[in-house]
């Protein structure tokens, strides 16, 4: 348990029961685990973040503190509202398909897996489909080609095909594969074996997912993470409370569609919403634990956006 924090937390409307729908898959049986980690708001150096939480405003001092491989690619104006549209790659209404590109014209891939109790608090229906409700564990989001440059003012081809799914409709598979897998070149089977050889196989996110699990509950200092990410090779999203939200790495493509090496990502993902948790300054990450769903204090809040 995380004593100190404990009587800072409000709790929030509903638990995070239920499992949740198609936007994840696959439950990583994991050995339970109590939330680590204090945060003791009566030591602290007021190295506060300046107000706001936007990159144009980003403090100083708080970016200067950071080690060279975290430093988010900071931009403004134009060039930081075109970042934050070509990066909102996971985002949009499956509804309103609009297909572009052409099956295996793409440049790289992005990996994107969410941490499960977090997605569990706001998609209990979702997370139950799927089976993932009880897991304090990162899960699948999706396996998505990317350009590293915009092509006609997109970041990445969708609806390439009308290659069937081999799943039912309505799952995470089936969406995914409708939406990113068809770009690839990949069959279906293929498709999916590259995303869980990723998420299984991966020493960089077995160590993530290991830190995680022993913090559940309490927070995470930000820089630990990204450090066993490797940098520049992944994005951190997090919400308005520095709450742990999703994780993306960044893969080359080989040439036969498969998934290769991890590689930096390009500017306009750490420059998105993606890498929130960098872009607005989370020292510290509030790492959700699986069934319970809390509202942090603003104090709490801003104990987790001051550097240690």
């Amino acid at each position: 348990t995380c004593c100190c924090c404990c009587s800072q937390f409000k709790m929030g409307k509903g638990e995070a029961g239920g499992h949740g729908q198609g936007h994840h898959g696959g439950k990583r049986p994991r050995k339970e685990r109590k939330g680590k980690g204090n945060v003791n708001n009566n030591n602290r150096n007021n190295k506060r973040r300046a107000p706001g939480g936007k990159r144009d405003n980003i403090d100083p001092a708080w970016y200067a503190a950071l080690p060279t491989m975290m430093k988010p690619v900071l931009l403004s104006g134009a060039a930081a509202a075109a970042a934050r549209a070509l990066g909102d790659i996971g985002k949009g209404d499956s509804k309103n398909k609009n297909p572009f590109g052409t099956p295996g014209d793409f440049d790289l891939y992005l990996m994107a897996h969410s941490w499960g109790p977090t997605f569990c608090c706001s998609h209990a229906g979702k997370c139950k489909r799927e089976g993932i409700a009880d897991t304090t564990d990162i899960t699948p989001h999706g396996l998505w080609p990317a350009f590293t440059r915009s092509r006609g003012g997109r970041s990445y081809p969708e609806y390439c095909s009308s290659a069937s799914s081999e799943s039912k409709k309505g799952t995470r598979e089936s969406h995914e594969w409708e939406k990113h897998g068809t770009c690839t070149k990949l069959s279906f089977k293929d498709y999916f074996a590259e995303e869980k050889r990723i998420t299984d196989d991966t020493a960089s996110l077995e160590a993530v997912r290991d830190i995680l699990g022993d913090h559940a509950g309490g927070p995470v200092p930000t820089a630990d993470v990204l450090a066993m990410l490797g940098g520049k090779k992944s994005a951190i999203m997090a919400d308005k409370q520095c709450r742990l939200q999703e994780i993306t790495t960044c893969w080359e493509r080989n040439s036969d569609g498969t998934v290769g090496k991890q590689i930096d990502c390009p500017a306009y993902v750490l420059g998105s919403s993606r890498n929130s948790a960098i872009n607005t300054q989370c020292a510290s990450l509030y790492v959700g634990d699986a069934g319970s769903c809390q509202a942090l204090t603003k104090q709490f809040v801003e104990a987790l956006r001051e550097m240690d």
